[in-house]
């Protein structure tokens, strides 16, 4: 039953992504077309035409006007055929997908990704994250964190030498970055970041309001997973540099951030909580008596 699941949830994004395209509107009227890749309550992944993987939250969607822009279009209902009669009709076997049916489908579309579920309900307690929770995903996303660093760091040094090596020969660097960031390992390594950053995104939805001894590991987890960020973005966006070599010290300084910060998240242990001082116990308040005022009576005459 284990197999079956993550082979729905894939054929489940093959659809979305294959459905045509889909709008997203933002409060402020900027709008962009791509493709749906999920929806949650509170989220919308979505790729835009150009390949770029975003996680939006709806409360800054126009979700009116995004649903006036998505309705279905209203068609004609096809003809009616005359059912198949008993000699033409012919059973089909239903087919047994295994394993190896998903890794090919993963290979062949690597744009697609297996889902995971957005949150474990064994991770939450009345609604509220339990404090083992919050250290488990704060380690894991520092092996998130530090996995995609060579990767990127490799895509990195690819993009500089290439706008370098245009920019010498008096080529067009535009056109020579494009072919290093168009490969299928360019691509694999940009793939691989967003989804961990979108995984990582949901985390921090239900981390938001941690208890004080993991205020200290949350910081430290969203101040590295938006270096990463960064980092990925200006990857992508190379050409918002003013000259290569910006871009490359922008991305280094980023890189040795996020390795010692990564380090740190996975070293990193909840604060334990001084034990209270034993108050001394109170003095017994002392029971009050009033005195009794005596007059003395005047002797008599």
């Amino acid at each position: 039953m284990r197999k079956t699941i993550p082979f729905l949830l894939l054929l489940f994004c093959f659809s979305l992504a294959s459905a045509g395209a889909y709008t997203i509107v933002l409060k402020n009227g900027k709008m962009m077309t791509g493709t749906l890749v999920s929806e949650t309550d509170q989220v919308i992944l979505f790729k835009d035409d150009s390949g770029v993987q975003y996680s939006l939250k709806k409360m800054n969607l126009d979700l009116g006007k995004m649903s006036e822009a998505n309705a279905p279009k209203v068609e004609a209902p096809p003809p009616v055929a005359a059912p198949p009669t008993a000699d033409t009709e012919t059973k089909k076997k239903g087919r047994v997908y295994t394993k190896d049916d998903v890794e090919n489908l993963r290979t062949k579309y690597p744009e697609l990704s297996i889902g995971e579920p957005i949150e474990n309900p064994e991770d939450f307690e009345r609604g509220v994250l339990r404090p083992e929770a919050y250290s488990k995903r704060i380690q894991e996303s520092a092996e998130r964190i530090t996995r995609n660093l060579p990767g990127l760091g490799k895509l990195r040094d690819a993009t500089a030498t290439a706008w370098e090596v245009a920019t010498s020969t008096g080529k067009d660097p535009a056109e020579a970055v494009k072919g290093a960031l168009s490969t299928e390992e360019a691509a694999l390594v940009l793939k691989q970041a967003s989804d961990d950053l979108m995984s990582m995104a949901n985390w921090q939805e239900a981390m938001a309001s941690p208890p004080d001894q993991f205020k200290e590991g949350y910081e430290l987890f969203v101040k590295t997973m938006t270096d990463l960020s960064d980092y990925q973005r200006g990857v992508r966006e190379w050409n918002s540099f003013e000259n290569v070599n910006i871009f490359r010290s922008r991305l280094g300084e980023l890189e040795t951030r996020i390795t010692v910060n990564g380090n740190r998240l996975q070293t990193w242990t909840p604060a334990v909580a001084a034990p209270a001082k034993p108050q001394p116990p109170e003095p017994a308040e002392k029971e009050e008596t009033e005195e009794e005022d005596t007059e003395e009576e005047p002797p008599a005459e």
